[in-house]
């Protein structure tokens, strides 16, 4: 029985551990045979901010509703990529999530054939007037948006975003009753 002790100390390469045995049949002895054990975590897929779009762990600003009055929009975009240091490898599924309820993610697809980098622009829809409910409502409320991406071993890495989102139904000093 071979035993990794320490599960965080990789070896691989030079540092990989030898040993030999010989095996006996009662009889006769065996050729001495060489075993190579290499221990190598698979890392998780690295996630980036595309170009142009927010950074991983940004506050991102949006009102309630847009200047027409419709439901504010706005994109995240990030790009995926697998290390090949274990095998199989690749990006294999890309999934969005939002804590707020209404707000609608229109994502592309989101199953990949364990691609080596991946790029996933999502548009975010938020519900409008009631994004931010309950009684004596702030002026802001933060939301959460967490993209998660899985490897071809199912190893998890995650990113998220601050969405403040800004209450447009009145001004920040407005008084929450007239009197």
């Amino acid at each position: 029985t071979y035993t990794v002790t320490d599960p965080n100390v990789e070896f691989y390469g030079d540092a990989a551990d030898t040993f030999t045995f010989v095996a006996n049949d009662g009889t006769d002895d065996s050729n001495i045979a060489t075993v190579t054990v290499t221990y190598r975590e698979n890392p998780p897929a690295d996630i980036v901010a595309l170009a142009g779009q927010p950074a991983l762990g940004a506050v991102v600003d949006v009102p309630e509703v847009d200047a027409t009055g419709a439901p504010s929009v706005f994109s995240l975009g990030i790009n995926a990529t697998d290390s090949n240091i274990v095998r199989p490898f690749g990006v294999k599924k890309i999934a969005w999530a939002v804590n707020g309820d209404g707000w609608t993610i229109s994502a592309p697809s989101t199953d990949y054939a364990n691609v080596p980098s991946q790029d996933n622009t999502v548009s975010i829809t938020l519900p409008g007037y009631e994004t931010i409910a309950g009684a004596g409502r702030p002026a802001s409320q933060d939301f959460t948006v967490t993209v998660t991406v899985w490897d071809a071993m199912d190893v998890e890495s995650t990113a998220t975003w601050t969405i403040r989102v800004g209450d447009v139904d009145r001004p920040a000093s407005a008084p929450t009753t007239l009197e």
